[in-house]
């Protein structure tokens, strides 16, 4: 009996634990049930709306307050810092601004060079006007600054189509370009800043191509204005540049500023691209003609008819004749720059002294090759020029991006040219003479700056002569691609300057 009772016991107990858990269960569930019934409610669903929204406001604004006490680096990236301007600029650097930039340090180029001219904002040398693509030019093309009276600047993206077309020449016109805040002496005379100027091709090549020629087109004239400065600063009686120390002293700074340019390179760029450097610059009375690579620059003049220029708006040219020039007046090509080649004997000499090998076409040797092992594409790869900025692969064997300097004495040349002549040079990019030989181009561009029919008030005239050089440009890029659409066309650059004593 004792042992049925303990053991009733032990059933009635776990039948009262049994109950209180079903108990406690139901409450919870009922608990449960309330809740949802809560959460139901609209109105607390915006309750909690409004403390969550609450408490992010706060989180952000105490964020930012923390953010805005933190001092930032001051940096400028240079190499996106070429500014598009409408505006050429007219004010220069007073001496005292000129005094600062000449006595800074060698590491000067990394100083926030920009200034405020007309409301602009441009580097201390000058505004830059950088190409405009020819197909995104509208009918009134005097709102752009690529087409003026006095100069040309254009581009044109190839018709590649797998990868997708990207256009890798960069083109830079700065005029004036004025890093000297004091005239310019020589023998012949004085000039003033404002008749200084600066343009340059920079043809890009391989998958980094585009962004090392924006790097050069950025940095070489900021490095050249500022070496400029110190050579000026230093010299006790005034700058003196047409002197002969003087040339030598301008051929060193830009020596000096395509070394650095490709020493500065970041390395992946330099690896994967490449570009040429040709720059045209304006001192005093004396052209620097810089070439690096194979883009191509040279003089031009033009001589109008003996009978003045002639205009039928009846005889318009049709069939393939409106792809040919029709100049009226003459010119007279000179002072062209070499191309960087490997075969050439200097060119092949040096790559060969460090272990470069040269691939030379038999029937056409200005296809010759610099050929490497690339780590970049695991096998050999050519390079179409000796001379580059960039290419860090093809730099161990002798491709170097020390330019070739010639100097031209306008004073002399004008007094050969005679004085109903005109003179312009061009830098321009080697897609233009793919197809072409340079007297067919320079005419065209002879006929858009000097034979363009402009009639009416004087902005009117203005008007209709760059519309009338835009057209003769349309031609001239047509006539230089090739016969056949479906053939390559490489990017097409140039930039055409009117030059005047």
């Amino acid at each position: 009996m004792r042992q049925r009772s303990s053991l009733a016991d032990k059933i009635e107990g776990f039948q009262y634990e049994q109950h209180k858990q079903e108990r406690r269960s139901t409450l919870n569930a009922n608990q449960r049930k309330q809740q949802r019934l809560q959460l139901d409610d609209p109105h607390t669903y915006r309750v909690i709306l409004l403390k969550f929204g609450l408490c992010f406001f706060l989180s952000c604004f105490t964020g930012l307050a923390i953010l805005h006490t933190i001092p930032r680096p001051h940096a400028l990236d240079r190499r996106h810092s070429m500014i598009r301007t409408v505006q050429e600029a007219k004010t220069h650097s007073s001496v005292n601004d000129f005094n600062a930039n000449a006595h800074s340090s060698e590491h000067s180029e990394k100083i926030d060079y920009r200034t405020k001219t007309h409301n602009t904002q441009c580097p201390f040398y000058g505004c830059p006007i950088v190409a405009s693509e020819v197909t995104e030019l509208g009918d009134i093309t005097v709102q752009s600054d690529a087409i003026s009276q006095h100069h040309i600047l254009l581009t044109h993206k190839s018709n590649r189509k797998i990868p997708a077309p990207v256009n890798q020449d960069r083109a830079v016109l700065i005029n004036p370009f004025s890093p000297l805040a004091v005239e310019i002496r020589d023998h012949q005379g004085s000039y003033e800043p404002r008749n200084n100027f600066l343009m340059g091709i920079f043809d890009g090549h391989d998958s980094a191509g585009g962004a090392v020629a924006e790097f050069a087109m950025t940095e070489i004239p900021l490095r050249l204005a500022n070496k400029l400065n110190r050579a000026v600063s230093t010299q006790q009686n005034g700058p003196m540049f047409n002197s002969t120390v003087g040339q030598n002293t301008v051929k060193s700074a830009l020596i000096q500023a395509h070394n650095e340019v490709d020493e500065a390179l970041p390395s992946n760029q330099a690896m994967a691209g490449g570009c040429t450097a040709n720059v045209i610059l304006r001192l005093g009375s004396t052209l620097y003609m810089s070439n690096t690579g194979d883009s191509y620059s040279y003089l031009v003049t033009y001589t109008p008819p003996i009978d003045g220029l002639k205009f039928d708006n009846n005889t318009e040219p049709t069939g393939t004749g409106h792809l040919q020039p029709h100049l009226q007046g003459s010119i007279i090509i000179h002072h062209e720059n070499i191309k960087h080649k490997p075969h050439l004997p200097i060119e092949k000499m040096r790559i060969e002294s460090h272990g470069g090998r040269i691939h030379i076409p038999p029937t056409h040797p200005m296809g010759s090759r610099v050929i490497v092992k690339s780590s970049v594409h695991n096998e050999d790869v050519g390079l179409a020029m000796s001379r580059s900025i960039g290419d860090s692969e093809w730099t161990k064997v002798g491709v170097i991006p020390v330019p070739d300097i010639e100097t031209v004495d306008l004073i002399d040349l004008f007094a050969k040219i005679g004085e109903n002549s005109k003179l312009f040079a061009v830098v321009a990019s080697d897609g233009l003479f793919d197809n072409r030989k340079v007297e067919f181009v320079t005419k065209h561009l002879a006929s858009a700056m000097f034979e363009s029919p402009a009639s009416g008030h004087e902005k009117e005239a203005e008007q209709d002569g760059a519309r009338n050089m835009l057209e003769n440009v349309k031609r001239l890029i047509a006539a230089s691609s090739p016969l056949k659409a479906d053939w390559y066309r490489d990017d097409i650059s140039f930039v055409a300057v009117i030059v005047e004593l």
